[in-house]
């Protein structure tokens, strides 16, 4: 008890240094009003999460929080962190880890937003809390598709309302089901990084996040655009702040990235590497992994060397993994949904050869058919 109080002591001793030392930052005229309510939600967010001072500790203190970790990774299948919601991208990441930036980048078209949005919902159905900044989208577009691969109803046919009753049923299920999920969506245009930074910190103080997912890294605005002579620069900046973020609060952060035209140029297959980067080449050094999305029809490549087709094919190249090997993962584009299931599951509109009710297809029958269904 009096070591309790104490502490409660020493707690309001820093608050109250603090206080002074915030005063003097405020009246320097240099230091912008931005600048001091970043400082002051750091602070108050570091208070109230009753965070002590870091300090040198030694290896043998810290072995015990490891081995428990590695333990609980055993007990689930090797995933140590957040479920991609695919076998194959689990099993290379042992799931998006705390403390990472993860680039996913890719060409526009590719599906860099279905595939950020598949993330987000596999995670929270999973049971965790997602905060999903959309620069690009609306929250309204951005929920018509979660309602699309989650009730496995036609986009166009979403889109125009012109709904049969089962499809009415499966959107009403959609419906409830998103509704119970963790998703905080914020679809501010021209978002400064101070300022999801803040939203971040405040959601924390109110009930945690999990993970953060931008959409998308190049629309983001930095604190001083007036600061920096182009684009490149403030780019690489953001980049490295986003990764202080995943730092700060422990968590994954994926953030989408855009590529150059420099792929559209290139003779071949055209997969991209890491010089792709648009931008900034700080992204890639900010970054714990750089994952690009490459779909081979986008180029009208139908098939691969054993003459398979490969029209439905999403490789996820993992050209950067600072933790794990690279490697490349194989998806299955769902068109009509937007979404993505495992390359090794087909295609539920295409499963049957004459699926009922303007292509709807029952989860029983998938789930039956194909074991884990992806709705």
């Amino acid at each position: 008890q009096h070591a309790k109080i104490i502490y409660e002591h020493w707690r309001v001793r820093e608050i109250t240094n603090f206080a002074y030392e915030f005063i003097k930052e405020s009246t320097d005229r240099k230091n912008k009003s931005e600048y001091l309510i970043q400082l002051l939600q750091k602070q108050a967010y570091s208070f109230s999460a009753s965070k002590e001072r870091k300090k040198l500790e030694k290896v043998g203190d810290l072995q015990g929080a490891v081995l428990d970790k590695i333990e609980d990774s055993g007990k689930k299948d090797g995933l140590s962190g957040v479920t991609s919601g695919y076998d194959n991208v689990n099993e290379l990441t042992g799931g998006w880890q705390d403390s990472d930036l993860i680039i996913v980048a890719a060409r526009p078209g590719m599906g860099k937003t279905s595939i950020s949005l598949e993330f987000t919902k596999n995670a929270t159905i999973d049971g965790k809390n997602v905060a999903f900044f959309s620069l690009e989208m609306s929250s309204e577009q951005l929920i018509k598709r979660f309602y699309s691969s989650m009730a496995s109803i036609d986009s166009e046919i979403l889109r125009s309302g012109k709904l049969s009753e089962v499809q009415w049923n499966y959107l009403g299920n959609a419906v409830e089901k998103l509704g119970k999920l963790g998703i905080f969506i914020d679809d501010s245009a021209a978002q400064k990084q101070h300022q999801l930074v803040s939203k971040v910190r405040q959601r924390m103080t109110e009930g945690g996040i999990d993970m953060v997912v931008i959409d998308y890294l190049q629309l983001m605005d930095s604190n001083d655009k007036n600061a920096y002579k182009n684009k490149t620069h403030e780019v690489g900046d953001i980049a490295e702040e986003l990764k202080a973020l995943a730092k700060e609060f422990n968590i994954p952060v994926i953030a989408l990235a855009q590529l150059s035209r420099a792929v559209e140029t290139r003779g071949g297959t055209k997969r991209p590497i890491l010089s792709d980067l648009r931008d900034s080449g700080q992204i890639e050094q900010a970054a714990d992994m750089v994952i690009f999305i490459y779909r081979p029809f986008y180029y009208q490549i139908t098939e691969n060397e054993e003459g398979e087709s490969v029209k439905d094919l999403t490789e996820l190249i993992f050209a950067k993994h600072r933790n794990g090997r690279l490697d490349t993962c194989k998806l299955r584009f769902v068109a009509k949904t937007t979404s993505f299931v495992d390359w090794e599951k087909p295609d539920p509109f295409e499963a049957y050869d004459n699926p009922p009710d303007n292509n709807i297809i029952t989860r029983a029958n998938y789930d039956a058919d194909f074991e884990d269904v992806p709705f």
